[in-house]
């Protein structure tokens, strides 16, 4: 073989010697890293309560705030404040709870006194004035209890009684205020609407039972409200108060005093002698002896 030939067959060799390392660079699997890169998890945003929000308020931003979840939330729990902002609580909502369809109405003028409602309760409603209803203090998701004055000023006065025969009890304990005027419950108040007056209406949430005895208090006597403060539900035992109790110095009558019977005096016994004889002596005994023979 002549030179020229060697020299042609090595620089073929390195041609394909050369594509051959290009093709591999090329096909090679890439290098997996030592430290592989992990994927952040996705993170879904949900609208939960930021303090514990009263039935029939209406929701602010500052009720309100965004929280950041794994999990994906449910179909109608709000993910935007503003699609929570202004809508009205339709049940009592704990703090960090999430706010959604469920648990809320989407406007005011749209939400209904029902939905405030707790199943197996129903509404009704007293007409109050701020005498009788805590100077109009009273606010919707407040609890008040019920206290009527029967017989009030019926019957006049007289020498012997100077106030007229009335008792009053607390015949109802522990209700709450669904709304106080028109629409309170759902966020706006009679006084927005236009209305100043000193008599409204307070509706409350009560049993049937409560509900009759409600309807039958104004056949009674009249009603006031008196305002709990919050998260008692301590039931206190009736008490009753008449007319009688406001008159503490009032005359009592005094008792008879029998005169005590004389005792008659002692009869004195008269001591008689009694001589014993015994042999050659003699002893003499004072005895006591009654009656004389």
């Amino acid at each position: 073989m002549s030179i020229r030939q060697v020299r042609r067959a090595l620089i073929l060799l390195l041609l394909v010697i050369g594509g051959a390392t290009a093709l591999w660079e090329v096909t090679r699997p890439a290098k997996i890293s030592e430290h592989p890169i992990t994927a952040a998890p996705v993170q879904f945003s949900v609208v939960q309560a930021a303090k514990s929000i009263a039935r029939g308020a209406v929701l602010s931003t500052s009720d309100l705030e965004l929280h950041s979840s794994a999990q994906r939330p449910a179909p109608d729990t709000f993910t935007r404040l503003s699609d929570a902002t202004g809508r009205v609580a339709v049940r009592a909502i704990t703090k960090g709870e999430g706010v959604s369809d469920r648990n809320t109405a989407a406007l005011p003028q749209e939400a209904q006194l029902s939905d405030a409602i707790a199943p197996g309760l129903r509404a009704i409603s007293l007409r109050v004035t701020d005498e009788t209803a805590v100077a109009n203090f009273i606010r919707p998701g407040d609890h008040v209890d019920v206290l009527l004055v029967s017989n009030e000023m019926r019957t006049p006065p007289s020498a012997q009684a100077p106030f007229p025969p009335a008792e009053a009890r607390t015949v109802l304990q522990d209700l709450e205020v669904l709304a106080v005027g028109t629409v309170a419950a759902h966020g706006t108040t009679s006084n927005a609407a236009g209305k100043n007056t000193n008599s409204q209406n307070v509706t409350l949430a009560v049993t049937p039972q409560q509900a009759a005895t409600v309807a039958m208090i104004r056949s009674v006597g009249r009603e006031y409200l008196t305002l709990r403060p919050k998260d008692d539900d301590t039931q206190a035992a009736p008490v009753s108060l008449t007319t009688r109790d406001l008159a503490p110095h009032a005359v009592q009558p005094q008792r008879q005093i029998l005169p005590v019977p004389a005792v008659a005096p002692a009869i004195p016994v008269a001591a008689h002698s009694i001589e014993v004889i015994s042999g050659a002596s003699s002893n003499v005994s004072r005895l006591p002896l009654q009656g004389s023979k």
